[in-house]
């Protein structure tokens, strides 16, 4: 978990689930840490985020006890920083379907040797927090990510990004 940055364009957010949110605490769970969604950071009181209504921008209102901080945003290249945040605002509007839910939900059911993500239940085009992070991270050319997440995105949680990113220890 890094300190906050003079620029935290691309600063990955980990956000804990509130006491009241049984789903989020049920992914949080069954994923093996505390987090249950991910923001990407654009700006410093700005994100993008993909909740089940699609990808949208917003401001940063995650509070401090409930979030967490990469700071791997000023380690990016600035160029291909630049090319992200812009492959990344143009995602705003992009779907989570209900196809990614429902994968979600599944593959709480599965042995954990199957994977954390049910790939043949995800649309293309469709976005999780965690996929839309980790495709963002590959896109800035972060270079730190486990092959796992490389070779699918669809198949890391919050809480694989926390570990990939250590934020939680592994």
């Amino acid at each position: 978990m890094g300190r906050a940055s003079t620029n935290p364009a691309g600063d990955i957010v980990f956000v804990k689930p509130d006491p009241r949110d049984w789903a989020g605490a049920f992914v949080a769970r069954m994923t093996n840490g505390p987090y249950s969604h991910v923001q990407i950071r654009i700006s410093r009181y700005e994100i993008v985020e993909a909740l089940t209504r699609g990808v949208e921008r917003d401001a940063l209102t995650a509070e401090p006890d409930v979030a967490d901080v990469a700071s791997v945003g000023a380690a990016l290249e600035p160029e291909r920083r630049a090319h992200a945040l812009t492959w990344l605002l143009a995602t705003v509007g992009a779907e989570y379907s209900g196809w990614a839910i429902a994968a979600d939900a599944v593959k709480a059911l599965l042995p954990r040797t199957l994977g954390s993500r049910t790939p043949f239940l995800v649309a293309p085009r469709t976005f999780d927090c965690s996929q839309l992070a980790a495709e963002f991270l590959m896109m800035a050319g972060y270079e730190w990510l486990p092959d796992a997440i490389i070779v699918d995105p669809t198949r890391c949680s919050p809480n694989d990004l926390a570990r990939a990113l250590g934020v939680l220890k592994p």
